[in-house]
């Protein structure tokens, strides 16, 4: 287990310092665009985002990385399919 933790910290380090593919640009979204995409997700779920859900949220539209980490019960999945949806939106 050890030595694969290592290995996938050194794919994100070569992931981050753009090695992979140094010629493809990430695609931005503008902030517009990330309200529109969430507001339709919003319409289709009862679910309510707390602020650290949101904050994994927009990290996946601001940042060229985002882990997200924690325990049982603490919404990964619930995080994980809210990105997805605004991806398709």
């Amino acid at each position: 287990m050890h030595k694969q933790e290592i290995k996938l910290a050194e794919e994100i380090v070569k992931l981050l310092k753009g090695i992979r593919n140094p010629n493809k640009e990430l695609k931005k979204y503008s902030q517009k665009e990330q309200e529109k995409a969430f507001n339709e997700v919003k319409k289709n779920t009862t679910i309510e985002f707390n602020t650290e859900q949101l904050m994994a949220i927009k990290s996946a539209f601001n940042e060229p990385l985002t882990i997200i980490t924690g325990g049982p019960g603490t919404g990964k999945t619930t995080i994980v399919k809210a990105i997805i949806n605004m991806y398709i939106e």
